[in-house]
């Protein structure tokens, strides 16, 4: 599975893109892996050679650091527009 494929080349959404630079390389390839080529966390695990259960927590975690980096530039944006 080649590196240059990350996630981050198939999404147009700049906000979106700079929140997926905020991800672990490991949190990033992972969900690459789910939300690119389709693989399940026991296919995932079996390539990283870790449980089931820790890949989907690191996708788990990754899609909250996803959500909360999104959710802080809306709420700056906003703010700015407001506010300057």
């Amino acid at each position: 599975m080649g590196e240059t494929g990350d996630l981050s080349s198939h999404i147009s959404d700049e906000q979106l893109v700079n929140a997926l630079q905020k991800l672990t390389p490991k949190q990033n390839r992972v969900l690459t892996m789910v939300y690119s080529y389709g693989l399940t966390n026991k296919e995932i695990a079996a390539y990283f050679k870790e449980s089931p259960q820790n890949i989907s927590s690191i996708r788990k975690q990754g899609l909250e650091k996803l959500r909360k980096h999104y959710l802080n530039e809306i709420y700056v944006r906003k703010e700015n527009r407001y506010c300057g």
